[in-house]
């Protein structure tokens, strides 16, 4: 392994280390919220739109697995409400990438779940 590479790998080691769960999917919709920004910023880059349209529907898709599992210990109400709204976010994608509408409800709702996973109130933010 080159030696200019350890550094993010020692980086990389301790962010898994010390990040929660909580911390990771907070990243994770994060990355997945910018993706949806530049996308409907992007205008007619349909190859960019699709990526990051595809790429939310796996993480939503990946916490709706993660929540019909039977060792998952969020409430179950909680659980339903993700299992709902992954089943929502697929549909709609799909509705979007037949129709090219607009980005904006998924960008707030993974702005939304980002609030409840950081503690903060479920306010409109700014742009990632």
């Amino acid at each position: 392994m080159p030696p200019e590479t350890k550094p993010f790998d020692a980086y990389q080691r301790t962010q898994k280390a010390i990040s929660s769960p909580r911390d990771v999917e907070y990243m994770a919709f994060t990355a997945m919220t910018r993706g949806l920004i530049e996308a409907q910023s992007s205008g007619e880059d349909v190859a960019l739109r699709n990526k990051a349209l595809h790429a939310n529907r796996v993480l939503w898709g990946t916490l709706a697995d993660d929540c019909g599992r039977e060792d998952n210990t969020l409430p179950e109400a909680t659980r339903a409400g993700i299992i709902s709204l992954s089943i929502w976010v697929a549909q709609f994608t799909k509705d979007v990438i037949r129709s090219g509408g607009d980005l904006e409800p998924l960008i707030e709702i993974n702005k939304m779940i980002m609030a409840g996973l950081s503690g903060r109130a479920a306010e409109p933010s700014p742009a990632i």
